[in-house]
C-alpha cells in the first residue's frame, strides 16, 4: 500500500468516527440550555427527527464514498 492510500483511509476513518459523538454533544448541549431556560421547552421534542434526517444522509454518503472508492 502507498502512504496515498493510507492517508485517504485516515481521513474516511476519522470523518466516520467524529460525526455521531458531534451530535451526541450537540444534542447534551441543547438539552441543557433547554434545562436551563436558555431554549424554550420542547424544542428537542420537535426537532429529534432531524437526528434520522442526520442518519440517513450519513449512511449515504458512506454509501457513496464506497461506490467511488470501488471503481
Amino acid at each position: 500500500m502507498d502512504t496515498q492510500h493510507l492517508t485517504e483511509q485516515y481521513r474516511t476513518f476519522k470523518r466516520r468516527h467524529l460525526l455521531w459523538p458531534t451530535l451526541l454533544i450537540l444534542a447534551g448541549a441543547g438539552l441543557l440550555l433547554e434545562n436551563f431556560g436558555v431554549l424554550p421547552p420542547l424544542t428537542f421534542a420537535k426537532l429529534w427527527p432531524l437526528l434520522l434526517v442526520v442518519w440517513g444522509l450519513d449512511m449515504l454518503w458512506r454509501r457513496l464514498q464506497e461506490h467511488s472508492s470501488s471503481r
